[in-house]
């Protein structure tokens, strides 16, 4: 259901095999903590705190349960109770892998939320970037927190280039639109033209191929991907009218509402430098 970007199922399916577990069934905070995700991502922010603490009061450790509440406050944009919520919990929450990796992004969109971007940066750096081997959804958490970065002004300097080169074995797998997304940031902030055209390609063969992933590049995934591209190359006209669509459309991508805000965020970023100086408009 998260990579079909079926959000009613996501809440509906845990929802319907809820009645039959008790909290004293092994593993019933899991089903919590699913749950709270399913209620989040369909906008129903008090019930799925109200999951997430359940989930916790049963066991303390399910990063699960603080992934899910890391979402709610995100989604109500309540950054300062998120880092002190997360900060007071984090020995709770750290040393479980890429899944780890990804609440300390959430983490890090508090801070940048409160224009700390000097903080953000830093967990970059140190949870975020400093594994040698990362997983590819590490690899989307340090795409998708750079970008930020960049659309809130803060240059990420040689970061971009030692992402970019870990992206680069992958420009081409053209199987899932929303690595693709990301990959392109990578490539867009490196200011690597040669693998933005790799993928694209590769995207371009994947629809002529067909499969499961070709309705999302249709819809989504290749406009998005192109969209980031002429936004790379200063097209911001071109990148604002492919970006325009998208918003409504790109729970086909897969993922979250929060990971889907950073169409809306470029695209916001774009319109802005399309605008013309206030002085030329007064004239």
């Amino acid at each position: 259901d998260y990579y079909l970007g079926d959000t009613r199922a996501l809440h509906a399916r845990v929802a319907a095999a809820q009645a039959a577990w008790t909290a004293a069934d092994p593993g019933y905070a899991g089903v919590l903590a699913m749950l709270a995700f399913g209620l989040e991502e369909g906008g129903a922010y008090a019930h799925a705190e109200d999951a997430a603490f359940a989930a916790l009061a049963l066991e303390p450790r399910s990063i699960r349960a603080h992934h899910a509440r890391a979402h709610v406050l995100e989604m109500q944009g309540r950054a300062a109770e998120g880092i002190r919520w997360m900060g007071e919990r984090a020995a709770f929450w750290t040393g479980q892998g890429a899944s780890s990796t990804h609440v300390w992004w959430h983490l890090a969109l508090h801070h940048l939320e409160l224009g700390n971007a000097r903080h953000a940066l830093a967990i970059y750096d140190r949870r975020i970037a400093a594994g040698a081997s990362p997983a590819l959804n590490e690899l989307i958490d340090a795409s998708a927190l750079l970008w930020r970065l960049q659309l809130h002004g803060t240059d990420p300097g040689a970061r971009w280039n030692a992402l970019a080169g870990r992206w680069a074995p992958h420009a081409e797998d053209a199987y899932c639109a929303f690595n693709d997304l990301h990959a392109m940031m990578a490539f867009v902030g490196a200011g690597r033209r040669d693998l933005a055209r790799r993928l694209i390609h590769a995207q371009q063969r994947r629809l002529v191929r067909g499969g499961t992933n070709a309705g999302m590049l249709w819809a989504v995934g290749l406009p998005a991907s192109r969209s980031l591209a002429a936004y790379g190359e200063e097209d911001y006209d071109l990148a604002a009218r492919l970006l325009r669509p998208l918003p409504e459309v790109s729970h086909r991508l897969g993922g979250s509402r929060a990971q889907h805000g950073l169409l809306g965020l470029t695209l916001r970023a774009a319109e802005r430098l399309l605008a013309p100086p206030l002085a030329a408009r007064a004239t």
